[in-house]
């Protein structure tokens, strides 16, 4: 097997060969697919790929997370994360936060994909324009931000911010009650917080939530306290 420049990371071989259509002027023995953390951890073990393309929902895990875990790997490992499904700039906010170098829509027309393929493969970051504004917010508080939670916690916070219970929690990161219940001591520590409210206040402030994200009786909650909609409170 060839060395792979190019990884491209799915649930579904169909939508991982429709994105390699769009990959224009590269040898295809230079492009892998894999469908499973396991086997993208046996090919990072074996080689070193220059471009990642992931989906947003692999394995239905929190993408983020994994993105973050990459990146810790391999700094220079430019990661780009697709979607065919309808998305809001907060979610591509969200993970150009977390490191990825572009985010790309496949539910665009076959040129415009073409084009940020383009940009991609040259080095250059590429996301929807109507997420500029999110984009430039997340990476400003990326930089800025001094009191910043580890990607676990921001995990947890995510996921509490999303009304789930720590029993639910646990379930979707695959930890215990007990660790799910230290991460949040650690957040209200870090955030000088007493409650769920403090936390998500915390989220908002530093972008790691955004106001389109809460739902129920939070959104209600935080609109009655004057929140506002950039995500400052």
């Amino acid at each position: 097997m060839k060395q792979p420049s190019i990884v491209i990371v799915s649930d579904s071989r169909t939508v991982a060969h429709m994105l390699m259509s769009h990959i224009g002027g590269v040898d295809r023995d230079a492009i892998s697919i894999t469908g499973s953390k396991t086997e993208l951890n046996y090919l990072l073990r074996v080689y070193r790929p220059r471009f990642m393309f992931i989906e947003n929902c692999f394995e239905g895990r929190v993408t983020n997370a994994l993105v973050h875990r990459l990146m810790e790997r391999d700094p220079d490992l430019l990661i780009s994360v697709f979607t065919i499904q309808e998305y809001a700039a907060y979610e591509v906010a969200k993970f150009m936060y977390w490191g990825a170098a572009s985010f790309l829509s496949i539910r665009d027309d076959p040129e415009a994909i073409a084009a940020g393929m383009r940009k991609i493969l040259k080095g250059e970051s590429c996301y929807p324009d109507g997420a500029a504004e999110a984009v430039e917010h997340a990476e400003n508080r990326a930089q800025l931000n001094t009191r910043s939670l580890t990607m676990r916690e921001g995990e947890v916070l995510q996921l509490a911010a999303d009304n789930k219970s720590n029993g639910e929690i646990a379930k979707v990161l695959g930890i215990s009650v007990r660790t799910v219940r230290n991460h949040r001591d650690n957040i209200l520590r870090k955030c000088e917080g007493h409650s769920l409210m403090d936390m998500v206040k915390f989220g908002l402030r530093e972008g790691i939530l955004q106001y389109d994200e809460l739902v129920g009786e939070d959104r209600h909650s935080f609109k009655e306290g004057g929140v506002r909609r950039a995500g400052v409170c």
